[in-house]
């Protein structure tokens, strides 16, 4: 760790907005080989320091993804929240502001949008994200609720958006090798839960064929029939 006050490892959820009993919890993975020590650090130091946001907030884009197993270079930490939740966010980051937040247009994407500098990695915040359509249209800021879950990082919750999302909002903006390397995951991991629900269903319906009492197959029914007439 580079600098940063030490944080409480205590396995509670931060605070995002609801009860996290409605929030869906992925299982833990591991991110071992996809985020290293530095990056891993500063994420739980931003989890302890907006764990008091009332507002929903979850990391975002490629550390989002990259949290949940898509293989992915990560260059910055991307945070996802409302208008009100940018603002928030912002004074619980003030001490590392880079551009304090603001409304922001580009070219296909506006937002109430924010950069800090924190363990010498970028953080971007952005409040009520809409995107530009081909045909000139802005699709709405999304409702988070639906879409937060929450990821185990070295047995603490940190909240992520949902693969899907992430994918159709990669779609919108044109990030074809992003969208192919999300859907390549997604199809691998629907995979192994179809694998791992045929075996589980074996395990609780076993074939009853193998499974039925064994017979004495010494001798053929004749002879075992015969044999208890002679015993009787």
């Amino acid at each position: 760790m580079l600098g940063l006050p030490a944080v409480d490892r205590a396995p509670a959820p931060p605070h995002t907005g609801r009860g996290t009993s409605q929030l869906e919890t992925v299982m833990p993975i591991s991110v071992m080989q996809i985020i290293n020590n530095d990056l891993r650090e500063t994420l739980h130091f931003i989890a302890d320091l907006l764990k008091n946001v009332g507002p929903p907030w979850a990391f975002t884009g490629s550390v989002g993804m990259a949290l949940q197993g898509v293989n992915l270079e990560i260059a910055d930490i991307d945070i996802q929240t409302n208008k009100t939740g940018s603002y928030q966010i912002q004074d619980h980051l003030s001490k590392y502001t880079v551009s304090k937040v603001g409304y922001l247009e580009s070219l296909n994407i506006r937002s109430h949008f924010g950069t800090f500098r924190i363990n010498e990695i970028t953080v971007e915040v952005m409040g009520d994200i809409e995107k530009r359509l081909d045909d000139g249209n802005w699709i709405g800021p999304p409702n988070l609720y639906p879409i937060i879950r929450l990821i185990d990082l070295d047995g603490v919750n940190v909240p992520v958006l949902d693969l899907e999302y992430e994918k159709e909002a990669y779609r919108i903006l044109g990030r074809n090798d992003t969208v192919r390397k999300v859907n390549d995951f997604l199809d691998r991991r629907r995979s192994k839960e179809e694998e791992s629900a045929i075996r589980l269903s074996g395990e609780s319906n076993p074939n009853p064929i193998l499974h039925a009492k064994k017979v004495d197959r010494r001798h053929p029914p004749a002879h075992r029939r015969a044999c208890v007439l002679a015993e009787g």
